[in-house]
């Protein structure tokens, strides 16, 4: 009978006793199975054709069994690699290195470093389940990433990670991909929303119609941050600064006398000469039908506030006053 123990990988801690198998610390009978081994710390050279072993634990692989990301030089995929990587700032062509194995597995994470374009991968002709189709090329969002993960049939290639249909939205004849961004809309003619909608755009608005609100307690007028105040030094006749489109003025609280008028210049950079201003009296006031305030004196950069005294008897309150530059134009 020849000597079992040459049966047995070397440095498997593997031994034979008697009608058990000793594997690490694990005695197992022969004919049984064990599902863990304890005390088992390596498996030498030895392979199995069957079954499988389960590890709690940690096992160290040899570098060779490893693949490591591959940052491409050039538009070469190489289809022996798990993962390539490539940054990108232009529309891009790849190509595959080669044809792989039946059954290989290969990837490309690619980067778009133009933080205002989409930008195109044209890639060799594969087939997408998100398409059910054959695509050759793919948008990637500016400033985005995009993982495509390809498997080798043995005579076809199959894509994952496409995200062209049902991944981006056209607007007239726009098309933006999703996590893209966009700063003209070619062809739109209309925008229509439903019911509760809401858009919130950085940027000018053009149409060739009307701009129309039904809302009852809202309607059409500006948001935080287009405003601002100022409070006006002296007497009410000391001219004031405030580069915004709407806003409060305070005024001083000097004496004006009875049956006068008082008139301040109002700079302001977001006037021009054709734009309308509508100013109202706010507070400050102990009957509104004391003062009227008057404006006008329109010119690039500024306009003018006038405030007569009606009563018969001298002033002296601070007015807070609120205006609203309308823009306009003469053709």
């Amino acid at each position: 009978m020849p000597n079992l123990t040459s049966i047995l990988p070397p440095g498997s801690g593997a031994t034979l006793a008697n009608s058990s198998l000793t594997i690490g610390s694990t005695n197992i009978a022969l004919g049984a199975t064990s599902t863990t081994l304890a005390g088992l710390t390596s498996i030498g050279t030895s392979s199995l054709t069957t079954g499988s072993i389960s590890i709690t634990g940690s096992t160290t692989l040899p570098a060779a069994l490893i693949t490591t990301s591959n940052a491409m030089a050039a538009l070469v995929i190489d289809t022996t690699k798990a993962l390539n990587t490539k940054s990108i700032s232009a529309d891009s062509t790849f190509t595959f290195s080669a044809t792989p194995a039946a059954d290989q597995w290969f990837s490309l994470l690619v980067t778009n470093t133009d933080t205002v374009n989409a930008r195109t991968l044209t890639i060799p002709s594969s087939y997408s389940f998100v398409n059910n189709a054959n695509i050759t090329s793919i948008a990637i969002p500016a400033n985005g990433r995009l993982h495509l993960t390809w498997y080798y049939t043995g005579s076809s290639y199959i894509v994952y990670g496409d995200p062209s249909a049902a991944g981006s939205v056209t607007i007239g004849t726009t098309t933006i991909p999703f996590g893209g961004s966009v700063t003209g809309l070619a062809g739109l003619t209309s925008f229509s929303t439903a019911t509760g909608f809401g858009a919130s755009i950085s940027g000018n608005i053009s149409c060739g119609g009307s701009v129309l609100s039904s809302g009852q307690t809202s309607g059409i007028g500006y948001t935080t941050g287009a405003g601002g105040t100022v409070t006006q030094a002296t007497s009410k006749v000391t001219g004031v600064t405030l580069n915004r489109v709407c806003g409060t003025i305070t005024t001083a609280a000097d004496s004006l006398a009875a049956t006068t008028a008082a008139t301040f210049t109002v700079t302001n950079s977001a006037v021009a000469i054709n734009d309308v201003i509508v100013v109202n009296l706010r507070s400050g006031y102990t009957n509104l039908s004391d003062y009227e305030v008057y404006v006008g004196g329109n010119a690039a950069g500024s306009f003018q506030i006038s405030i007569y005294n009606n009563t018969a008897a001298a002033l002296a309150q601070a007015l807070v006053l609120n205006f609203v530059v309308l823009k306009s134009v003469v053709a």
